[in-house]
């Protein structure tokens, strides 16, 4: 019989509570990287899709043909310790999700915003397969008009949008967003948004640090428009600055509801 385990215990305990309390910071991330993603399949079941066919989004005012097939019903949510979890974020975990489901077609029927609950966006979604392919270049079709740029056709420069939704978590953050040449465009606070005209075209990165550095890069047309949804990460004393591009369409809507 081994009695090395309850002679440790007993003679040892500051160890053992050092040693947990070293460990504890690493679970804590190893969850807060994660989101509850909850899935009910139909009865019918279907192969994955492909990796190189994209997984197009309907919002809930879509309908969905008649010859779609229901692959399941999809939610995701937040642990209690969840912060990378913005909606591109978030979206992209629902596609995973879908496309190891056997469903390439994602209709939104929810979505819950950061509240003072959770920092966290979720999402209620319905999955569907349709490979018909013009059904599928319709779509593509539908998708570029709903993002099309509404900057005047002739125009000589390009808008980026950086919006922050309002959130109890890091509310007293703020943050300036710069250029690679440290120009300072505009500071970045919360429930507020920023507008940046560009004349320079191609590759721009832009920045932003409090106790570390978030940058994004864009490959800016003349013309178009750029949506970046901006937040605070869990950090180790003020918290970290977030960067995601999200879809014209969506960004629209947020900036739309959120002061300059």
């Amino acid at each position: 019989m081994n009695v090395f385990w309850p002679y440790y215990l007993i003679n040892q305990p500051n160890r053992i509570m050092r040693n947990l309390f070293l460990l504890l910071p690493t679970l804590l991330l190893l969850q807060s990287c994660s989101l509850a993603v909850r899935s009910k399949l139909a009865e019918e079941k279907f192969p994955p899709i492909e990796a190189e066919q994209e997984i197009l989004v309907f919002r809930n005012s879509e309908n969905i043909p008649s010859s779609s097939a229901l692959v399941g019903e999809l939610s995701i949510g937040d642990k209690g310790f969840s912060t990378d979890c913005d909606y591109e974020t978030v979206l992209a975990e629902a596609k995973k999700t879908a496309r190891k489901s056997g469903s390439n077609l994602l209709l939104i029927k929810e979505i819950i915003e950061p509240d003072v609950l959770s920092t966290c966006y979720r999402i209620k979604a319905g999955m569907y397969r349709n490979l018909d392919k013009t059904f599928l270049a319709e779509l593509e079709q539908r998708k570029a008009e709903r993002n099309k740029s509404r900057l005047p056709a002739d125009a000589d420069y390009a808008m980026v949008y950086f919006f922050r939704n309002k959130e109890f978590s890091g509310s007293l953050v703020s943050y300036k967003i710069r250029l690679e040449d440290d120009t300072v465009i505009g500071k970045i606070k919360n429930g507020k948004k920023l507008t940046y005209k560009v004349t320079d075209f191609g590759a721009i990165t832009f920045s932003a640090k409090t106790e570390a550095e978030e940058t994004i890069t864009l490959n800016i047309e003349k013309g178009q428009e750029y949506f970046i949804e901006c937040g605070v990460k869990l950090g180790a004393f003020v918290g970290r600055p977030t960067f995601s591009q999200v879809e014209n369409n969506f960004g629209i809507r947020r900036c739309e509801e959120l002061e300059q």
